[in-house]
């Protein structure tokens, strides 16, 4: 039943936006016995509705159920998380959340950061957490996040871009990490890492259905990483003004030694 010490088991996978997360994530999802949420957050519900996706993807709440609930946010979340864990488990899959670390570390334009995982600080009471995280350059995300038509316009600098990483890879650091850029070279390698990690049976079949899994959110279409392959991803070409921008700060460097890029 994935119980230990008389709590159950959730699977948590962490990573920022535009870092790779939609196909790892739809490569998980496409295993045996894993039932996917995608970019779920206890404090972002209004945004990407979790309890949606138990009932419409997953058939692990009833819409009537979801009805008489009456708490709201975390609280929400938690209950959700429990139920949906449960039935999960008596079918024998388990439960991975695909932790929408975004609104943690950047936040913008839908909240402040907070600078940690709110998804473990809310379940670590119900669950025993089994965690993990994915990463990607971080100038290479940044071009790409800063493309995204919501990112226009709003007070998002470097700096504060840069701290969020930074405040992110520290915590991939503890919860070990592989690079997306790794992962696009050899896919099967590194997926049977992430399940080792999460405490998942590694299924090679994930390899014929992941390109139709539709059970996700973000963008499948802007990873380079191909709709119906994934092939070895080459890095995005960054102007030299904006290489000096983010070498201008100590973060950058930071984040470079944590993650092991060497690289700009």
């Amino acid at each position: 039943m994935g119980k230990t010490g008389g709590k159950p088991k959730i699977r948590i996978l962490h990573h920022l936006a535009r870092s790779g997360g939609t196909l790892i994530s739809k490569c998980l999802g496409s295993m045996k016995d894993v039932v996917l949420f995608s970019e779920v957050h206890p404090d972002a519900m209004k945004f990407i509705n979790p309890v949606q996706q138990a009932i419409e993807w997953h058939g692990l709440v009833s819409k009537a159920e979801a009805r008489a609930w009456r708490m709201k946010d975390a609280a929400l979340f938690v209950q959700m998380c429990v139920l949906a864990e449960y039935r999960a488990s008596t079918r024998g899959a388990k439960v991975v959340l695909r932790d929408w670390s975004h609104i943690d570390y950047h936040g913008l334009p839908y909240q402040r950061p907070t600078m940690r995982s709110r998804i473990v600080e809310v379940l670590k009471d119900r669950f025993e957490i089994v965690q993990t995280s994915t990463v990607r350059h971080p100038i290479d995300t940044y071009l790409s996040l800063m493309k995204l038509p919501i990112m226009q316009n709003i007070p998002f600098s470097i700096k504060m871009y840069l701290d969020g990483c930074l405040a992110f890879a520290e915590y991939a650091v503890q919860t070990g990490f592989l690079r997306y850029e790794d992962f696009t070279h050899a896919p099967d390698e590194h997926l049977r890492t992430l399940c080792e990690r999460l405490e998942l049976e590694f299924d090679p079949s994930y390899a014929q259905r992941w390109q139709t899994y539709e059970h996700i959110t973000g963008d499948i279409t802007g990873t380079r990483g191909g709709k119906s392959e994934i092939r070895p991803l080459k890095r995005r070409p960054a102007d030299a003004q904006l290489v000096a921008q983010f070498r201008s700060y100590d973060s950058y460097a930071k984040i470079k030694e944590l993650l092991g890029y060497d690289e700009d």
